[in-house]
Order: structure tokens, then C-alpha cells, then sequence
């Protein structure tokens, strides 16, 4: 699982098939326009499984 990236998600309250059109197309332009963000999984978020603090990665 990667440490760093660009994040969102999604908690459907049943069975769900998912286009994912958050992602932007792969290219130099929209990569530097992108917003990253780390992710710490060492400690779950108030304790709910899965789901972990992430930081904004500056540059």
C-alpha cells in the first residue's frame, strides 16, 4: 500500500460498483497540479479499522 498519494474515500452502505472519476489523467501537468497527501497507518482514526490520518505533502 503506498505511503503518499492522492486520496479520497468512498463508504457505500451496500454492494457498490465505482468508476473512479477522481483521478485525473496521468501527465506531468496534472501530476504537479495534483494535491498529495501522507499517510500515517501505524494508528487507525478514532479507532475505526481501515481508516488512517493523512497530512498534506507539501512540494
Amino acid at each position: 500500500m503506498a505511503s503518499e498519494g492522492n486520496i479520497h474515500s468512498l463508504m457505500p452502505n451496500k454492494f457498490t460498483q465505482l468508476v473512479d472519476i477522481f483521478t485525473p489523467a496521468y501527465n506531468d501537468e496534472n501530476t504537479a497540479a495534483s494535491k498529495w497527501f501522507k499517510v500515517d497507518e501505524k494508528e487507525t482514526f478514532e479507532g475505526i479499522p481501515n481508516q488512517y490520518l493523512a497530512e498534506y505533502a507539501v512540494g
